[in-house]
């Protein structure tokens, strides 16, 4: 039996103001409304809403049905894969990849997913799977998928040994060891480039503009951090003692002309700001 339901039994069947000594029953009743009101909010404070719940519903049946055709028409393209691989920019690519994206686990985790327990809402950028393997916008649409099937690292695997023996070549030695390209990004004044090293470390590496990456960097920074801010819009992270610098990476379809940008704080300050000219995600 629920909270509210034993409370009005109470109150309908015996004197609880009596009963606990209280002698101003109107401070009591308003105490006792205020933890219902209280435990409604909180059962209720991470349900998906109906529409959001008839949304999910319709890419279960979608996936359930093997409707491939009908899963591609609510798709929010680009669909961004993990770097090295390409984006999927439209329906023919996304039938023509769906085989790598949706393997036997991301199926299963999908359709039997618990609407009410394993999806949750993020305000007005849409709702999450289980911590976000799987995002839809207030429309409906899939915008991320953030699983990774074997067939998708092997391409992986395959596609980032090719380019990095390529691209060695043209770094300064101080940095050509890298497993993997993870963004170049080019502002007024300086040439950016992260990496991801050994064992998945960010690594930041920057020269000025008129310089190539063939030259010895002006700085290199190790251990960063990722952070999604707004759906597909990424926030790279570098400390540096009183420094910080962050790189922001705007989604294509973002309601911004940047591109992305480069922010600089000095003991939580921002220090300074630089527009993107061009930003290549890997």
């Amino acid at each position: 039996m629920c909270f509210q339901t034993v409370f009005h039994a109470n109150i309908k069947n015996i004197n609880l103001f009596e009963l606990l000594g209280l002698k101003n029953s109107r401070i009591f009743l308003f105490s006792a409304l205020s933890v219902v009101f209280l435990f409604a909010s909180l059962n209720n404070a991470f349900a998906i809403e109906p529409q959001q719940q008839a949304q999910v519903k319709k890419i279960i049946s979608f996936l359930k049905q093997d409707n491939r055709i009908a899963l591609s028409n609510h798709i929010s393209y680009p669909l961004f894969r993990q770097a090295p691989l390409a984006p999927i920019n439209n329906q023919k690519e996304f039938l023509e990849r769906y085989d790598e994206i949706f393997d036997r686990h991301l199926l299963g985790t999908i359709i039997s997913s618990n609407i009410n327990t394993n999806w949750d809402s993020i305000g007005w950028r849409g709702v999450i799977l289980d911590n976000g393997i799987i995002a839809l916008d207030p429309d409906g649409n899939i915008t991320e998928i953030n699983h990774h099937s074997q067939r998708e690292q092997e391409i992986v695997n395959q596609l980032t040994s090719n380019k990095v023996a390529k691209g060695r070549s043209a770094l300064h030695r101080s940095v050509n060891k890298y497993d993997q390209v993870v963004l170049e990004l080019v502002t007024q004044r300086h040439r950016i480039r992260v990496d991801k090293i050994s064992n998945g470390v960010l690594r930041y590496t920057s020269w000025p503009k008129h310089k190539s990456t063939a030259d010895k960097p002006d700085l290199i920074l190790s251990n960063g951090r990722i952070i999604n801010s707004s759906g597909r819009n990424q926030r790279y992270i570098f400390d540096n003692g009183t420094y910080s610098y962050q790189i922001n990476v705007n989604h294509p379809n973002a309601n911004t002309a940047a591109k992305g940008s480069l922010e600089v704080f000095k003991s939580g300050q921002k220090w300074v700001r630089e527009t993107a000219i061009s930003v290549n995600r890997r």
